[in-house]
């Protein structure tokens, strides 16, 4: 509900949809016809001002001998009035001009100027004296404002096992209750009734591979990290509300772009905290570099930049964590791996651009980016396939190793080797690490079992009956 209280001529009045509108378009309508007024006034002056040089550049010698004779201003202000039938403001315009400005007009210049300002005078005489036409003025500048400053539909429809249930103005009844909000690895989002504990399932359903999830309450706000160096803001209680089952599932949440809009080709990358003020943002791009984000939310913006990325940069991790704990992971895709302690990348501002995190090979890239601690039971999974292969059907063999296994190194270095590559193999197409076990998925949700056999550091993989996607370990907490 809202209570439209506006001053319509001077007076308090609560005012519909219909009658608000209504009374905006005769503001609309008002404006346009004081701008066309001015306008042509301006106009008209000016083409009185053109008609008098065109009558004096015609007998230019003689206005000039004629100025040249008077006795004073005055006396050559009254001649030419009189020998040249001009106005007195034609006639003051002509006595103030520079000689030299004078005698540079040009009668064909001032012709298509005297043109152009009798269209555009006749142009807006018609909008003012026929209020179709300004009516129809005031539509196209309406529509024009719309494209520039319209935006997607923020109050969404939410729906419950299929049938429509209701939309998402903020509930006042809402309690602001801890939950979970959660992204799985195939676009779906959703939030918890409270903040126990997260189960992982022991029956693996399609959709449920749990890309990001962040520990938050019903009526704050979360931000969404995306590949361009996004962060979206989110409501967290428009968000569906998984049923409490035992085990934890997103596949009942709704799609991400019911909630944000993506660019062309920006791809959402994990939940953020918004009220975390003791947290930063750790991010990994394409191109190896690594950045930490001190934590600056702007108060009322709904999308904002976090990172200055190079031309063809972009990121491919973004991790929410507290200040300067754990190892940076980065996994390559020519098969190196890199982890070093994230206390050694200083954290800037949202403005700032990258450090340098792991030396690349030329041509190679970074595929993966996360902060762990490491301790037993971290594991790394890493996925080989053909780059020259259809998409979808590049991966052939993945492989499961303990992270323990990787030595730590310095920054800006090339860490070491992490896959071998088999026959018809030559690049990582997908790479993931955290607490065992790791789970992943295909493109469109459905769940893929990996082997539970831990492989050596630079060993190859077992064959894949299925490409993955994704690869993500399970929220412990």
């Amino acid at each position: 509900h809202v209570n439209n209280v506006a001053l319509v001529d001077g007076q308090p009045l609560t005012l519909g949809l219909k009658p608000l509108l209504e009374v905006f378009l005769a503001h609309r309508l008002e404006v346009v016809r004081r701008r066309c007024e001015f306008r042509r006034s301006k106009a008209s002056d000016r083409l009185h001002l053109v008609l008098g040089l065109l009558i004096a550049i015609l007998d230019i010698d003689e206005v000039i001998a004629l100025i040249r004779a008077s006795d004073d201003t005055a006396n050559a202000r009254e001649r030419l009035m009189q020998i040249f039938d001009l106005s007195e403001i034609q006639a003051n315009y002509i006595l103030e001009m520079p000689l030299r400005r004078l005698t540079k007009f040009s009668r064909l210049e001032l012709e298509k100027e005297q043109t152009e300002l009798q269209s555009i005078i006749d142009e807006l005489t018609e909008i003012l004296e026929n209020d179709k036409k300004l009516r129809q003025v005031v539509g196209a500048e309406l529509v024009e404002t719309a494209k520039l400053y319209g935006d997607d539909r923020r109050t969404v429809l939410l729906t419950d096992a299929g049938p429509l249930t209701t939309s998402t103005p903020i509930d006042l009844e809402i309690a602001d209750e801890p939950c979970h909000v959660l992204m799985s690895a195939s676009g779906l989002i959703a939030r918890t009734v409270t903040a126990d504990s997260l189960v992982p399932g022991t029956k693996r359903v399609s959709h449920d591979t749990i890309r990001s999830y962040v520990t938050t309450s019903a009526r704050s706000d979360i931000g969404i990290v995306t590949s361009f160096g996004r962060v979206l803001r989110v409501h967290v209680i428009g968000l569906p509300i998984l049923a409490t089952t035992a085990s934890v599932s997103v596949a009942g949440g709704s799609a991400l772009k019911e909630f944000v809009s993506l660019q062309k080709g920006e791809t959402a990358l994990s939940l953020m905290n918004l009220d975390a003020t003791d947290s930063t943002l750790v991010l990994v791009t394409s191109q190896g570099s690594v950045k930490r984000v001190v934590h600056d939310v702007p108060n009322t913006a709904m999308d904002w930049n976090i990172v200055r990325l190079d031309d063809g940069d972009s990121l491919v991790s973004a991790i929410q964590t507290p200040e300067s704990s754990g190892q940076i992971v980065i996994v390559t895709d020519d098969a190196q791996l890199l982890r070093f302690d994230a206390s050694s990348v200083r954290a800037t501002g949202r403005a700032a651009g990258c450090v340098a995190g792991i030396k690349l090979s030329p041509k190679a890239s970074a595929i993966f980016g996360t902060v762990l601690i490491p301790t037993d039971g971290m594991l790394v999974a890493t996925v080989a396939g053909d780059s020259g292969a259809l998409p979808g059907t590049a991966a052939r063999s993945a492989k499961v190793t303990a992270l323990e296994d990787f030595p730590a190194k310095g920054r800006g270095t090339g860490g070491v080797r992490c896959h071998k590559f088999l026959s018809g193999e030559n690049i990582l197409t997908i790479a993931g690490a955290g607490p065992g076990p790791l789970y992943a998925c295909g493109s469109n949700g459905s769940p893929i079992e990996l082997t539970n056999t831990l492989g050596k550091r630079d060993g190859s993989g077992s064959t894949l009956t299925k490409p993955v996607a994704h690869i993500f370990a399970l929220p412990t907490a």
